[in-house]
């Protein structure tokens, strides 16, 4: 039955495939966020879905980033960054659409901050105002500095 020994059964067939798949997965997660293909597309959300549970406790213990709040107000008539309550609020001169204020809040924060912009990643709210950023290579502190000096 499908390349497995007829002695290991289905659970044997599951854990095979299922693992298989799961690797896929991870492989396509990582090439599109290499190409900075981000969660307007159902397919990718579905591979983030299937796949964080394996990915962010790897991420955690690898990488060094730091997860900050944010919020954003779009169509502003200046881009700023503001820290205000353990918070960054944002304005950008970007409209909401098609993902160009993402894309400006990334920029402005690598431009800000020093930073090459694949360290700063959206991870949670990419299509609303209030965001999860993830940046790699940063403490609290030198984040903080960086904003307000």
């Amino acid at each position: 039955m499908l390349g497995v020994p007829e002695n290991h059964g289905i659970i044997y067939a599951i854990i095979l495939y299922g693992t298989g798949a799961i690797i896929i997965a991870m492989l396509v997660r990582a090439i599109a966020s290499w190409f900075r293909i981000d969660e307007r597309y159902a397919f990718i959300r579905f591979l983030a879905r299937l796949t964080d549970p394996f990915i962010v406790p790897i991420r955690r213990i690898m990488v060094d980033a730091m997860r900050v709040s944010v919020r954003v107000i779009p169509r502003s008539s200046k881009n700023t960054l503001e820290w205000e309550d353990r918070a960054l609020k944002v304005r950008l001169t970007a409209p909401p659409v098609d993902g160009a204020a993402n894309e400006a809040l990334l920029i402005l924060l690598a431009q800000r901050l020093d930073l090459p912009k694949r360290d700063i990643q959206i991870v949670q709210g990419a299509a609303g105002r209030h965001k999860i950023v993830e940046i790699a290579g940063m403490t609290l502190e030198e984040l903080e500095q960086k904003i307000r000096g």
